[in-house]
Formats: structure tokens, sequence, C-alpha cells
């Protein structure tokens, strides 16, 4: 079986840190509103055309300011405009990392997968003849896949992450860092 092995080196203490760091972007960004299917639903997209469209909109509010409602003041849509601009540059930057970590999760469980297929092999191997007990962890594996073999099909998981898309196996390019690499 091949492997991409990845160490990331991965303590508690920079998992925690880490989890530190995500909740101080949650408190900075101070508002994140979770929306329903439903609510989803209700609301217009912003696609490439609607943005343009948007842009346009607001370089002639700004020469007609008196077209606007007192409810709609062009004070309140410039800091809209603002803060979906910026929070675009914020999510961009966390879907590109979102989707590296997904990659390498991905790697790490394709790993972890062939570890435990690689001992279920020296378990076939030398169940019945070396260290006692062996035959019973057989049986017990043996239960837990009986029939299949080998598949790069996705199986159901309680992961949170199994919902989501998966690309490749990269991140873009990079590596990791900090202690972390692929191991030959």
């Amino acid at each position: 079986m091949s492997y991409n092995t990845i160490v990331l080196n991965l303590t508690e203490q920079k998992v925690t840190n880490v989890l530190a760091h995500v909740n101080a972007i949650k408190v900075e960004v101070d508002t994140i509103i979770g929306l329903s299917k439903e609510a989803k639903a209700k609301l217009a997209k912003m696609g490439k055309k609607r943005l343009v469209w948007s842009k346009d909109a607001y370089e002639y509010a700004q020469q007609y300011p008196l077209l606007l409602t007192q409810a709609r003041p062009l004070q309140v849509w410039a800091q809209v405009k603002r803060d979906y601009e910026h929070l675009g540059v914020i999510l961009k930057n966390l879907a590109t990392l979102y989707r590296g970590l997904l990659d390498t999760f991905t790697v790490l469980g394709a790993d972890y997968y062939a570890f435990a297929r690689d001992f279920y092999g020296e378990v076939q191997e030398q169940g019945n003849e070396s260290e006692p007990g062996l035959l019973e962890v057989l049986e017990v594996l043996q239960k837990q896949f009986e029939g299949q073999g080998l598949s790069n099909e996705p199986e159901p998981s309680d992961d949170p992450l199994a919902s989501e898309g998966n690309g490749s196996a990269t991140n873009g390019g990079g590596s990791a860092t900090n202690g972390g690499g692929i191991v030959s």
C-alpha cells in the first residue's frame, strides 16, 4: 500500500492555540450570522454580475444622495460595502486555508487507513502461527469489512468534514511546516 505520510506534530497545546486563534477571529468579526437553508433561499445571491451592478449603483448614488431614503442612507451603504469587501478578503483566505486543511485531513485519513490495512495484512499472514491472540484479532477485523476488500470509494462517516467536498491531496503547492512535513 502506498503512503503519503505527513507528520504534523500536532500537540494538544498546538490544537489549543489554533482554536484560540479561531475564537479570536470570531470575536474580531463580531457578528457571525447562521442561516437556515430556507432563510438562505430567500436572500438575493451576490454573484459577479450583481457585484458589478451594485458597484455601479453605489457610484451613481454618491452623485445623487438625495434619492436615497433615510432608512438607507449613503453612509450606511458605504459601511455595508466596506464590510462586504473586507469580509470577502478574510473569507477568501480562510477558504484557502480550509481547502488546504481538508486536503491534509484527507491524506492523513488515507494514511491512517493504510496503516490499519498493513497491520491487518500482517495479522492475516501470521494469525495462525505466531503471537497468541492474533486469531481473535483477525476475526474481529474480518467482521468489520466482511467481503468488501480495499476500495477507493468513500464510505459513510460520522466525521463533520465528511459532508464537505474534498479535492486532491495537495494544498495548492504548499507543504506542512513548523516541525511537520512529508515523511519519505
